[in-house]
């Protein structure tokens, strides 16, 4: 996720907020506005403080300040089983290296940000332009770069390196 689509998220917390605030407000006009939003703003601090599963156990708060600050996030033990799949031949010779408490997780929204989810013309049409930009790099025809032919190695034939085309 890009720092302003972060920052929007951000904006849209507050944006909801508010309206939510207004809502409330106009439901029940005994408590007030100040009290409306006291109680919003206190479900948006339980949950920043509330520790999570889907987090190995943090709080949103922890991971925050751990990426501000340059710190890793450690599994904790009592999350390490989550990290390995039983059917996975990878996760097996992984969890074999033992590294005791020094797994590292980073939290990712899988791929699918909440702008994907609200606006599916756009983010559709935002991963076909890079899949034909992709297309159209791979269709290009492979060349040698131009290079002096007194850096070409007679030892080294050109045709014995490695394809490293995507295809």
């Amino acid at each position: 996720m890009c720092t302003q689509e972060c920052a929007l998220y951000g904006d849209l917390v507050r944006h909801l907020r508010d309206r939510c605030v207004e809502r409330i407000a106009k439901l029940d006009p005994t408590s007030g506005k100040d009290a409306a939003k006291a109680w919003a703003d206190q479900v948006i601090r339980d949950w920043f403080f509330a520790p999570q599963n889907d987090l190995q156990g943090d709080a949103p708060r922890d991971v925050i300040w751990r990426e501000q600050k340059g710190e890793p996030n450690i599994v904790p033990k009592d999350h390490e089983h989550e990290l390995f799949f039983d059917d996975c031949p990878v996760c097996q010779a992984m969890r074999e290296l033992d590294l005791d408490g020094e797994w590292h997780w980073h939290y990712d929204d899988g791929g699918y940000p909440l702008i994907a989810e609200y606006d599916s013309e756009g983010w559709d049409a935002r991963w076909a332009e890079d899949g034909a930009a992709c297309k159209k790099r791979q269709a290009e025809p492979k060349g040698v770069a131009e290079t002096n032919d007194d850096e070409i190695s007679p030892d080294f034939p050109i045709e014995d390196l490695p394809d490293f085309s995507m295809n």
